[in-house]
């Protein structure tokens, strides 16, 4: 079954976010010292720490939103097969035969006669 527009949709849109934050800030991530100041329209130039950190809130925002958007799309798409495979596949009940009971005994026997031996050092 092909997946759903929404399902389509939010990973369009957590790819692109991604996209966006690697693109705008790879070079700050690499090279902090390489980060070019930009001018605000707002207020004036800043420089110093709080320069470089400006952008960094936007960014852990947006990695987050797309990391949870994509563990919610690869959740429903597990739950999904899972379900799929339950209903495809009839359950069948294990039936022992004498021959596996006997390999049981014989094992069983084995490891008891071993675990009374005791420690031989």
């Amino acid at each position: 079954m092909a997946p759903s527009r929404f399902a389509m949709a939010a990973a369009a849109t957590a790819a692109v976010g991604f996209i966006n934050v690697a693109t705008t800030h790879a070079a700050a991530f690499l090279a902090p010292s390489a980060a070019v100041a930009r001018p605000s329209a707002v207020g004036p130039v800043q420089t110093g720490e709080s320069a470089s950190s400006q952008g960094w809130g936007a960014t852990v925002a947006a990695v987050t939103v797309s990391a949870h958007v994509g563990l919610v799309v690869a959740a429903s798409y597990g739950r999904r097969s899972v379900a799929r495979r339950a209903e495809s596949t009839p359950a069948t009940t294990y039936m022992e035969s004498a021959a596996d009971e006997r390999l049981f005994e014989q094992v069983y026997l084995d490891y008891a006669t071993e675990y009374l031996k005791g420690p031989m050092y």
